[in-house]
């Protein structure tokens, strides 16, 4: 019996250390910049200011999509509008993955998104300087289609 109960314990606490944080944090010292991650796969801005604990992020659920596109939901201030070679004008920018990486003052911050209909990725790009008080973005975009 306590080689079952120390089986089942060890099997919850590998599932609850693998689960996936549904919230991106991009901090500086005094800073930060959140995004969330919804179940439909958009990555929202949640929240924008100063540092605050973990937990006062919980309760943070609306915002602005964070790489408007044009030919889908919004029409009025896309950041991004594509024609595909087979005319479709869609683009559904969905969450892939992000990874985080510190060296020194500075925190990298990578956020992929994809469309899961055509081969088009873009990536947001972040360096948060932690001493200054600084993020810095920029985008890079990949779009790979085969002429016909």
């Amino acid at each position: 019996m306590k080689l079952f109960s120390c089986t089942v314990l060890f099997l919850l606490l590998s599932i609850a250390g693998t689960t996936q944080t549904d919230k991106i944090f991009i901090e500086t010292d005094n800073t930060a910049l959140v995004y969330k991650i919804g179940k439909n796969k958009k990555v929202t801005q949640v929240y924008i200011g100063n540092k605050l604990s973990r937990p006062d992020y919980t309760d943070l659920n609306a915002g602005q999509e964070i790489y408007l596109t044009a030919g889908m939901d919004n029409q009025f201030e896309p950041a991004i509008r594509a024609i595909h070679n087979d005319g479709n004008p869609s683009l559904d920018l969905q969450f892939d993955y992000y990874k985080q990486r510190k060296e020194a003052n500075i925190t990298y911050t990578q956020i992929m998104l994809k469309d899961p209909a055509y081969p088009f990725q873009v990536t947001i790009h972040f360096k948060a300087y932690n001493n200054e008080d600084v993020i810095k973005t920029w985008t890079e975009i990949r779009h790979q289609e085969k002429s016909l």
